[in-house]
């Protein structure tokens, strides 16, 4: 995302628990500036959306995201596998590891596979995008 990006920010949501992915769809589609191309449930998914794998290889239907907002806890592969495949990327998103798992350990972790921010799940989310600057 580059300060010339033109809003709404395409935006790909990598959550596995329902519950938490629908709070954080609404929280998305509240915020104008962003709009949301796609709900990764697992690790897995988001790497097939993110390398343009079926069924994700039609571009025009599923754009590259300009910000990736990612669970850190899943079943498969976890947020770390995906932050550390997201860090090979020719071009690489902002990346918001939003998690409920915040120890110093974590979050280090994320910070060390190249996340550019990392929040707790009991943050707002327009606010901590504001407070990033990557909202305007």
């Amino acid at each position: 995302m580059s300060q010339n990006a033109m809003y709404p920010l395409g935006t790909l949501l990598v959550e596995d628990a329902d519950m938490d992915a629908l709070l954080t769809t609404r929280a998305i589609k509240a915020i104008p500036q962003l709009k949301l191309l796609w709900r990764a449930r697992s690790g897995e998914e988001a790497l097939c959306y993110l390398n343009g794998q079926l069924p994700f290889s039609n571009r025009q239907q599923f754009p590259y995201p300009e910000l990736i907002i990612l669970d850190l806890l899943m079943e498969g592969v976890d947020g770390l596998a995906v932050l550390k495949a997201i860090h090979d990327l020719p071009i690489r998103p902002k990346t918001l590891v939003f998690s409920h798992r915040a120890d110093l350990a974590a979050i280090q972790a994320c910070y060390d596979l190249g996340a550019d921010a990392f929040y707790a799940k009991t943050e707002d989310l327009s606010r901590v995008l504001t407070s990033l600057g990557w909202l305007k």
